[in-house]
C-alpha cells in the first residue's frame, strides 16, 4: 500500500502488505514462483525511481499482486489497469478497501472477479510519523482480495485468513 493519505494519525504514505496476506495469495493461487508487484513499496535506494515511475503505463506480467494506493484518484486507475491486464489473460490479485458502492467495483470487479471480503481489518506494516516500525496500522474500512483470473468464475464470499497458518 503506497502513496496513502493519512492513516490514523500517521502521515507516512508507505504501508507494507503483511507477509501472511502475500503467502495466502501464493498458496490459494498456486503462485509458488512469485508474482509481479506493480505497486512496489519504496525502498531507500529506489525511492525516487519508484515514486516517479508510471507503473500504469507498462505491461504487467502473467501473475500480478496489486496493493495500490488507497486514495480516490489512484485506486480506480489501478483497478482499471488490473482489469485491462485480465482482458489480456493475465491474472491480477488486488488487495483493496471493501468499497462496494463505487462505479469501478461494479464495472470491473463484480462481473469478472472472485471477491473475498476479509473478516477483519488488515494490519499494515511500516514506519509511523515517529519513524517507529509498526505492525498495527489499519485502514478506515475493511478490505477485500479480488482475483481477476480468466480461468475462474466470478463469486463473492467472506473469508478468514489464519495469520498463524500463513505466516510460515
Amino acid at each position: 500500500m503506497k502513496h496513502r493519505t493519512e492513516i490514523k494519525g500517521s502521515k507516512n504514505d508507505n504501508w507494507e502488505t503483511p507477509q501472511y496476506i502475500k503467502n495466502w495469495v501464493s498458496w490459494e493461487c498456486f503462485w509458488h514462483n512469485g508474482f509481479f508487484d506493480p505497486c512496489p513499496l519504496s525502498e531507500k535506494v529506489w525511492d525516487d525511481y519508484i515514486l516517479q515511475f508510471d507503473w500504469l503505463a507498462i505491461d504487467w506480467e502473467n501473475r500480478n499482486f496489486i496493493n495500490p494506493p488507497y486514495n480516490i484518484t489512484d485506486k480506480p486507475k489501478f483497478v482499471k489497469k488490473a482489469f485491462q491486464e485480465y482482458q489480456k489473460w493475465n491474472i491480477c490479485v488486488l488487495l483493496i478497501p471493501a468499497t462496494t458502492e463505487t462505479q469501478w467495483f461494479h464495472e470491473y470487479l463484480v462481473p469478472y472477479a472472485q471477491i473475498f471480503f476479509l473478516k477483519w481489518r488488515v494490519k499494515f506494516l511500516w514506519y509511523n510519523s515517529k519513524w517507529e516500525y509498526v505492525t498495527n496500522k489499519t485502514w478506515q474500512s475493511w478490505s477485500m482480495i479480488c482475483v481477476l483470473d480468466p480461468n475462474k468464475k466470478p463469486c463473492m464470499k467472506w473469508i478468514f485468513i489464519d495469520e498463524k497458518k500463513y505466516s510460515k
